[in-house]
């Protein structure tokens, strides 16, 4: 599964793990697990590790505006922190940052601790999902 994660209920905090070959449909079931999860618009740390950035821009325009409508500030403050692992990463990451157009903060990060700390999150916060 290219899409790995858990939900921290108490810390409204999502932890992400992204590898391989991702689809629209990974996305699309990822999103309807948090939703189901009721976890929608909780933090994200969203490691992406060996990920194939072959995705076209109309699928991050899209993941962008998804991620965007399902911003809950009530329930936390639904920052986004992802840490890239390539160049080809870092770029896809930027355009999606673009596309969400400050619906929800969302930064990228070249560690987990600049990223945790960026979150609010303690250094020792677990952030593998596995």
């Amino acid at each position: 599964m290219p899409i790995t994660w858990t939900a921290d209920h108490n810390l409204r905090f999502i932890r992400l793990k992204v590898t391989g070959e991702v689809t629209r449909q990974n996305y699309v079931d990822f999103l309807a697990d948090l939703a189901a999860a009721g976890a929608s618009g909780y933090r994200v740390l969203g490691l992406f590790r060996a990920v194939n950035f072959d995705i076209k821009p109309e699928d991050l325009a899209a993941w962008a505006q998804e991620v965007g409508d399902r911003a809950r500030p009530t329930v936390s403050g639904g920052q986004m922190a992802l840490v890239m692992s390539s160049e080809a990463g870092r770029e896809s990451a930027d355009y999606f940052i673009k596309r969400l157009r400050g619906r929800r903060p969302c930064e990228m990060f070249d560690t987990v601790a600049e990223a945790l700390a960026w979150l609010g999150l303690p250094p020792d916060t677990t952030v593998d999902p596995d």
